[in-house]
């Protein structure tokens, strides 16, 4: 019997697909009846006759080793026959490492392909299919190079050849665009795929009218619209005059759209037969992700039954897969809009329409921003909108109001501000007007906020920026801790996005949800503006609690006093720098009007240095006595001096330390400064 070796070259991520292979063998085997021959599966065997590559996302030098080695002995020797299947069932890497594996096998996918060396597959159940039709011509064909030629030959007569070769063959040739498609879309509109028919015999010449069915698999999720029936808005259209199918809506399943019934006659050797697969739309965001090239989403069409027609240049590229959103707060210098821009809000100030700077979205492609008319290309545009792009607020403090733009700045109006991420287009009105800029109020709801702006005209030509203004406003009330101190952060996106629906429904072909649709920022929320407390910082230049010496530092809270500063309360960090430093500690709670003391040697015991105390109330003062340190009994005292947060400098409130009884001291006159 004669034997042919089959190796397997697959990375660890592919042992179904291996077992897979036995399936096929086996039923190959099945299909040589009494024929003298058998396929086997052998693991690491110095004379492979067939080698067969499997890669899905994961890469191995050796599995590439083995193919290369295949091939360079296949040109030199004509053997091993080789070839490789690549899974297309959709990934996302999640790591740097998991990309350069992924940007790894797409390469070698391209190198093979070019030679013809490469096959798509998509399931279980079509993997064991296309290798096991693989493995039957392949083996029937060592089986004729090494002498056993009674396999596969029909009986011969003087005017029978084998192989038969039909001249001019019904055959349909696949061609596609590939157009640049957003990353972060969950409906991308994909490239227009083209079948062109040709050869076979004409009803004209005693032909037949073929009832065909077209099935185009994805690497990814087909989601475009679909009725109650699954008949989806994705359409095959016939380009000609001939009799038959002139328009068809195809049927989703997961990664499939078919299209059943298509009547084709062969046009014969003169003539060709078109139809266009127009409108499909996919799920992109599940192919981005990490470094290496643009990801590509594949389209391998089948058209069956095989027996009738022959398809050439089955795999397509279908849509180069890019980021195309980038967004960040824009912050000018000095004064923008009328106001000096700041993150930092002290809560004993009100603020009153203060700037937040501008919301910017730039596209990092063209047609990254589209009007409706352009998003709902092919589907009904009364369900479509035009590009949506959010704002989304998080931790904004209890007690603000936050304000936004009704449309972008600048001298054209490309964007507007919408009620809702889902609904229909419904412009928010203006409820205020900040530095002659109309803007609307945004709903605060348990410390979050977004807003919504719809683009309603673009450049298709272009990158673009488009950019909103925000702006702050709240009334000052310490004495109530309002508004409470803390750091806003915000993201953006386009949207909607599945904050506003299932996930699970948003990634599939759906019959209601709107279209476009995407993922939501992949990027952590930014710091945006924060409330804080209005601190004190008071310097202690020397605080000593050495060989018997001993300091007490005194903080007085004096937002209490007739004047009309607001009262405040609030606890106090003592930061230590010098020998034996202990970690910083807070004190509790200072109550507007009344004082605290620390005595160094019971929280710092040893110590030698200067201090610094943040006080979380303002203004506040600060004494120290230190005793103990010659043989007399006299106690040396000194103003604690302020330090300007804003300029991080000591401002002087009194003349510098003042030593009675102190010798070893060496009094610096003038202002010190505290580096940044």
């Amino acid at each position: 019997m004669r034997l042919i070796n089959v190796e397997v070259a697959a990375p660890r991520d592919l042992s179904r697909e291996r077992e897979l292979v036995l399936v096929a063998i086996e039923e190959a085997n099945q299909t040589f009846g009494e024929a003298d021959l058998a396929i086997r599966l052998r693991r690491a065997t110095a004379d492979p006759e067939i080698i067969i590559g499997i890669f899905w996302w994961q890469f191995t030098v050796e599995a590439q080793e083995l193919i290369q080695r295949g091939l360079h002995e296949w040109r030199e020797h004509d053997g091993p026959y080789t070839i490789v299947f690549f899974n297309q069932k959709p990934y996302a890497p999640t790591t740097s490492q998991e990309t350069h594996e992924w940007s790894r096998v797409l390469d070698l996918r391209q190198e093979l392909s070019e030679r013809g060396l490469a096959e798509a597959f998509l399931g279980d159940e079509e993997f064991v299919r296309r290798v096991g039709a693989r493995l039957k011509g392949l083996a029937r064909q060592i089986a004729i190079d090494s002498g056993v030629v009674e396999f596969g030959v029909v009986a011969a007569s003087p005017a029978t050849t084998v192989p038969q070769v039909i001249p001019n063959a019904f055959s349909c040739s696949v061609v596609s665009t590939m157009p640049s498609i957003r990353a972060e879309g969950l409906t991308e509109l994909l490239g227009e795929i083209g079948l062109i028919f040709s050869g076979g015999t004409p009803v004209s010449q005693g032909g037949s009218v073929h009832s065909l069915r077209l099935e185009l698999f994805l690497n990814t999720l087909v989601t475009n619209r679909i009725d109650e029936t699954g008949l989806s808005d994705a359409v095959l259209v016939r380009n000609d005059g001939f009799a038959g199918t002139r328009e068809m809506r195809g049927r989703v399943n997961g990664t499939r759209l078919t299209f059943d019934k298509v009547t084709v006659e062969a046009p014969g050797a003169d003539h060709t037969l078109s139809f266009s697969v127009r409108n499909i739309r996919a799920n992109a965001s599940v192919l981005s992700g990490g470094e290496g090239p643009p990801p590509i989403v594949l389209g391998l069409l089948k058209v069956s039954p095989e027996s009738i027609v022959t398809v050439t240049a089955s795999v397509q590229d279908l849509g180069l897969v890019q980021p195309t959103l980038k967004f960040e707060v824009v912050k000018p210098g000095g004064v923008a809009t009328g106001r000096k821009i700041s993150d930092v809000f002290v809560q004993s100030f009100s603020a009153d329409g203060e700037t937040l700077g501008f919301l910017r979205f730039t596209s990092l492609q063209p047609l990254a921003f589209m009007p409706r008319a352009a998003e709902s290309k092919g589907c009904d545009a009364e369900s479509c909108a035009g590009t949506r792009l959010k704002v989304e607020m998080y931790n904004l403090p209890a007690g603000v109001r936050v304000f936004v733009s009704v449309a972008n700045s600048g001298d054209h109006e490309k964007a507007r501000l919408v009620t809702s991420e889902l609904d229909v287009y419904r412009e928010r009105r203006v409820t205020n007007v900040f530095d002659e800029i109309p803007v609307a109020e945004v709903a605060i709801e348990n410390g979050r906020a977004n807003a919504v702006w719809e683009v309603i005209a673009s450049d298709r030509r272009a990158n673009e920026v488009l950019d909103f203004a925000a702006f702050l406003r709240y009334d000052a009330h310490p004495e109530a801790n309002m508004p409470l101190p803390g750091c806003a952060t915000i993201a953006g996106s386009f949207a909607p996005t599945p904050s506003d629906f299932p996930m699970s429904r948003g990634t599939h072909a759906d019959i209601a949800l709107p279209i476009p649709r995407f993922i939501g920022s992949c990027e952590p929320a930014m710091r945006w503006f924060a409330v804080e407390i209005q601190w004190t910082s008071l310097l202690f230049p020397f605080v000593c609690s050495q060989e018997g010496a001993d300091t007490a530092m005194i903080v007085s809270n004096v937002s209490a006093d007739p004047l009309g500063t607001a009262p405040q309360a609030g606890a106090i960090m003592l930061y230590f720098y010098g020998e034996n430093a202990p970690v910083t500690y807070h004190t509790c709670s200072v109550p507007a009007g009344q004082v605290h003391s620390t005595l160094t040697s019971l929280g710092a015991p040893g110590f030698l240095g200067y201090v610094i105390a943040r006080c979380a109330f303002s203004p506040a003062r600060g004494f120290a006595i230190i005793t103990g340190l010659d043989t007399s009994s006299a106690a040396t005292s000194y103003l604690a001096e302020v330090i300007d947060v804003g300029d991080n400098k000591v401002q002087r409130v009194q003349s510098p330390i003042s030593m009675r009884g102190v010798s070893m001291l060496e009094v610096d006159s003038t202002a010190e400064e505290l580096g940044d």
